[in-house]
């Protein structure tokens, strides 16, 4: 069993070839100690995406929802005013376990 002398030589020894590890590292790469250069990658166009008009009287997209709102038991489809898109109705599909709406398990909670 090392010594608490020997073992805190060892901590710094062990500190200092890190430090020198991470600034020959930082170097060879081409970084300084502050922060690293910013990756343009090798895209040379425009970063900055042109703007949509929002427009009120077209449906929000939503791809990932079945427009027929069609779902076989227990699967069922719940709207709700959404603000996020000015209050228009959208939709979701909910899974409820069965015996759910069995009035027998009123009082039984469901984990979300």
């Amino acid at each position: 069993m090392k010594s608490r002398k020997g073992l805190i030589v060892s901590a710094l020894i062990l500190a200092a070839a890190l430090a020198v590890g991470a600034k020959l590292y930082r170097r060879a790469h081409g970084h300084s100690w502050g922060t690293p250069p910013e990756n343009t990658g090798d895209y040379a166009g425009p970063l900055d995406l042109p703007s949509t008009p929002y427009n009120p009287q077209k449906p929000p997209s939503r791809p990932w929802l079945d427009p027929k709102r069609f779902a076989e038991s227990p699967l069922t489809y719940r709207t709700f005013r959404a603000s996020a898109i000015n209050g228009q109705e959208t939709f979701y599909l909910l899974y409820l376990p069965p015996g759910y709406n069995d009035p027998a398990n009123a009082q039984h909670r469901y984990p979300v």
